[in-house]
């Protein structure tokens, strides 16, 4: 008797460990972005590892006085970057250039995308462009939106009666 057939293992079949769901859902989401921004550049290839449009994931985190906003960018110069403020979005947008570019050879496996970005993140208020701040060290970009001071006093405690 088979017992991985009866007990799921955490190895397939060809001895690899399954992709998690997080990785799985990265990599599907990347092979539609790939996909989508060939068949909109006239390029029908897949283009994996060559210049892609490229997908940002970025944290987004609600404080008290302010939301922030945390986006990983290896391999980006803070020059290649832009951030804009448009009512209640802010627009984190830039490229990643290639490096290869210059060097002599042709490249057995190319995994690292190179490209134009663009990331719009919508917050539930109108965003004061002078109430925003943005850093750029070792690879991640910081961004903190301070929320309008009508938002801060919005709560009010509510008596209990018994």
């Amino acid at each position: 008797m088979n017992v991985n057939r009866v007990i799921p293992s955490q190895v397939d079949h060809t001895g690899r460990k399954p992709l998690s769901f997080k990785r799985l859902r990265k990599e599907i989401n990347k092979m539609f972005d790939d996909f989508s921004h060939g068949m909109l550049s006239g390029d029908h290839s897949l283009g994996l590892g060559t210049d892609v449009h490229m997908t940002l994931e970025l944290d987004v985190q609600d404080h008290k006085k302010h939301v922030s906003i945390s986006v990983g960018l290896p391999g980006v110069d803070d020059k290649d970057i832009d951030v804009s403020i448009s009512g209640k979005s802010v627009t984190i947008s830039g490229e990643k250039k290639s490096r290869s570019e210059g060097r002599n050879g042709e490249s057995f496996i190319t995994e690292r995308s190179f490209g134009a970005f663009s990331r719009s993140v919508s917050l539930p208020f109108d965003i004061n462009a002078d109430k925003v701040e943005a850093k750029f060290s070792k690879g991640v970009l910081e961004i903190e939106v301070e929320k309008p001071q009508e938002l801060l006093h919005q709560s009010k405690k509510v008596p209990i009666k018994g």
